[in-house]
């Protein structure tokens, strides 16, 4: 099969009815696709599962988590939902793991969980490339829009104000916001007029986030620094950091346990205003290489990730959802430390469309 750079949902519904077999292995016993006048775009029936299909063109984090809210209503228990695309990224797959969802592409991946029935396929290329992709919702500056968000849940904003808590200009908010509601995360209602929107689904604004994310976009310098242990390293990189008139904040293992701490913790990370000067890091004894490093100190790829910030223990700390997806790139007992920030601090009642608890 060539590859294909544009691909209607009529076609990419007729490739995966002469593919599926190819790709799973299973062979199709019953087909039926009728997108104008059912709620699914197509179901079908093999191995002994029904299936039932949404197809979207691309996966991104806006368009997946849309699919995963039609496919969240099911026609019957016994059915397996499956979300269908052109190519799943990294960032797609790590959603719907989030959200146990299986998904196939019609490149030739794919992670389907169903009775009886487990399929992984990697490894196959996009075949789908298109050029001049939209800038995701999560890129740096449009993610202080989630930021804000999550960091006061049952607030609702006119558009002015968002303005104001994220820096972000009206221009680049009216094309941004549009996009959220569509994805399902955030709802509006009228004002005069303007909008005042208001968060609908924390938790999926959350996973998207986090299934996006990539915390080696900063520029990070690990090093070693002499400690006992994580906490005082902490509060004597803090320390050091006030002295010289840094703007700083923990995030990570430590950020995770400034807001709960439930675990010790080794490494300590560091959200840096400005590149630090070698005086500062002489002072503090720091010395930089990756190898038994316990120390990184973080120039962010952009300063929204100190909105929200906040003493705790006297150390300034970014936001429970800041340091939540940032822990996607630390070890030790990183899960765990995400776990225990969902049950403490990132756990929300449902939200009604006036966005009240």
């Amino acid at each position: 099969m060539g590859y294909i750079r544009n691909m209607n949902e009529k076609t990419a519904l007729d490739l995966l009815r002469t593919e599926f077999q190819r790709i799973t292995g299973l062979a199709i016993e019953d087909w039926h696709a009728d997108p104008k006048h059912e709620p699914y775009d197509a179901t079908l029936r093999a191995g002994g599962n029904l299936f039932v299909v949404e197809y979207i063109a691309a996966a991104n984090g806006e368009q997946i988590s849309s699919a995963l809210r039609q496919l969240s209503v099911l026609p019957t228990q016994k059915a397996v939902p499956l979300l269908v695309v052109p190519y799943m990224g990294t960032s797609g797959r790590e959603l719907c793991r989030v959200a146990n969802m299986s998904w196939l592409d019609l490149s030739g991946n794919a992670e389907i969980d169903a009775p009886s029935l487990r399929i992984r396929i990697q490894g196959e290329p996009n075949k789908f490339k298109r050029p001049g992709q939209p800038q995701s919702l999560f890129a740096p500056r449009g993610t202080r829009a989630a930021r804000t968000f999550l960091i006061d849940p049952e607030r609702s904003w006119l558009q002015t104000e968002l303005a104001g808590a994220t820096g972000l200009t009206k221009g680049y908010l009216s094309r941004l916001l549009p996009r959220y509601v569509e994805a399902g995360f955030i709802t509006h209602e009228s004002e005069g007029k303007g909008l005042r929107y208001h968060v609908k689904d924390p938790t999926a604004l959350l996973n998207a986030w986090f299934a996006t994310y990539d915390f080696n976009l900063h520029t990070i310098i690990r090093g070693h620094v002499a400690a006992r242990d994580g906490v005082g390293l902490l509060r004597e990189l803090s320390e050091a950091l006030t002295s010289h008139d840094v703007k700083h904040a923990a995030t990570g293992l430590a950020g995770a346990w400034l807001w709960e701490p439930f675990a010790a913790f080794r490494t300590v990370t560091l959200y840096l205003s400005a590149r630090p000067s070698e005086d500062l890091l002489s002072a503090v004894g720091f010395h930089e290489g990756t190898r038994g490093s316990n120390t990184w100190l973080v120039v962010p790829d952009d300063a929204g990730v100190f909105a929200g910030q906040t003493d705790r223990e006297d150390i300034p700390c970014v936001s429970a959802a800041q340091v939540y997806v940032d822990l996607k790139a630390h070890s030790e007992r990183a899960e765990e430390a995400r776990a225990e920030l969902r049950r403490t601090h990132l756990s929300w009642p449902a939200i009604d469309q006036k966005g009240e608890p």
